[in-house]
């Protein structure tokens, strides 16, 4: 078997785990560079940022703000 078909077959069983990783990591160092409430007001606005993002794309659930 091909090696990059095998790596991309692990990764496709497994891809919440790697998910959950990377964005534990990327969480975890955020908490580390900055402390907790920063790095908790950061994940707010990042969130946020994507609720508005989504809506102005039109993947709110009605189709944005119209």
């Amino acid at each position: 078997m091909d090696f990059w078909a095998e790596i991309m077959g692990i990764l496709s069983r497994n891809w919440g785990k790697i998910l959950g990783a990377v964005l534990g990591l990327i969480i975890g160092m955020i908490i580390v560079s900055f402390g907790f409430w920063k790095a908790i007001f950061l994940l707010v606005c990042l969130v946020l940022g994507y609720l508005v993002g989504s809506r102005l794309d039109g993947g709110g659930g009605n189709g944005g703000w119209n």
